[in-house]
């Protein structure tokens, strides 16, 4: 695939087949993904990769806190609420997700549904979680692991597989110190889910959006 192509054909993937993705297969995505650009060289991000059983009971265990109501206390916030013309944008791609799966406006029960697979990854067969370090500094290490995630993502995409950005699945440190071993210096950033698309799924084909270059650009000369 050409680098645009592979750019642009990236996107958000919310159906996965089952089919496991082969350890050699993301060991190649994470070897590549090491020549991401980070400040000062630092190469700060750290992984964990979770498949097999260790997948199936993180899952189990989502759903468990969910059920129980459990208090969402992820190591780096979610924001509430986006100010109106950020908001805007989150409200279009949530529906067309429920436009795409054919859920109504009213249909209460459709919706749930829709949000518990947001914790139980897609059905993805595996999930990434990206670490950050204590000792380091948030926001420059929050930039070098969100440049190192679109390169994962990129060369996954290459490589025909698809990636999802997913803050759903960190919501509970416990969780993941318990299943994971997680050290406790460690902060979890971010995870996302990855597999191989369901091509035919209208979640996987609704049509996209970006905004006009002139509405983030200002140029001077």
């Amino acid at each position: 695939m050409e680098f645009l192509e592979v750019f642009k054909g990236r996107r958000s993937i919310r159906s996965y087949k089952p089919d496991p993705v082969p350890r050699a297969v993301i060991d190649e995505i994470l070897a590549e993904a090491r020549w991401c650009p980070s400040w000062n060289n630092t190469q700060l991000w750290e992984v964990v990769v979770v498949q097999g059983d260790a997948l199936e009971k993180f899952k189990s265990g989502q759903l468990e806190k969910l059920a129980s109501q459990a208090p969402s206390e992820p190591h780096i916030p979610t924001p509430e609420k986006f100010p109106p013309k950020w908001h805007q944008r989150v409200m279009q791609v949530g529906i067309s997700c429920l436009k795409a799966k054919g859920i109504g406006k009213e249909d209460h029960e459709k919706k749930n549904q829709y949000f518990q697979e947001m914790f139980t990854l897609f059905g993805a067969p595996v999930m990434l979680l990206f670490l950050l370090d204590e000792e380091l500094n948030l926001p420059y290490g929050m930039m070098d692991i969100g440049i190192f995630m679109t390169g994962v993502s990129l060369i996954a995409t290459a490589k025909g597989l698809g990636t999802l950005f997913l803050s759903t699945v960190i919501r509970y440190p416990d969780l993941l110190r318990t299943l994971f071993a997680i050290p406790e210096n460690k902060k979890v950033v971010m995870g996302f889910a990855m597999g191989y698309p369901v091509e035919s799924d209208p979640i996987n084909r609704f049509e996209r959006q970006r905004i006009a270059v002139e509405d983030f650009v200002t140029w001077m000369e």
